[in-house]
């Protein structure tokens, strides 16, 4: 059996956010784009579960995408094209990802 690591990870650059999803297919969606487009991603999410899933954040988010510093501001761009195009209904999924 593999041991875990006693000692978290560190990274030398840091996270920054770079996007506040508002449901869950949104996170899954934009998340799933930037990796393909060679970004590593992370996902912080925003819910507590001990009640069933309810949402009780008060936040208005389901979770925040963060990446390495360096590439937050290509990441930005990415997703800013991907929600244009899903709001144009020329993203390769006809889905809503902007909670409205």
């Amino acid at each position: 059996m593999a041991s875990l690591p006693s000692e978290p990870r560190e990274y030398k650059e840091p996270l920054v956010v770079v996007y506040q999803a508002p449901t869950e297919l949104s996170s899954v969606m934009v998340k799933a784009m930037l990796e393909e487009a060679g970004i590593a991603t992370w996902e912080r999410v925003e819910r507590t579960w001990a009640y069933d899933g309810i949402d009780l954040s008060m936040k208005g988010i389901y979770s925040q995408l963060l990446v390495f510093e360096s590439q937050a501001e290509k990441a930005k761009e990415l997703i800013a094209q991907y929600l244009s195009d899903v709001d144009e209904g020329s993203a390769p999924e006809e889905t809503d990802l902007t909670g409205d």
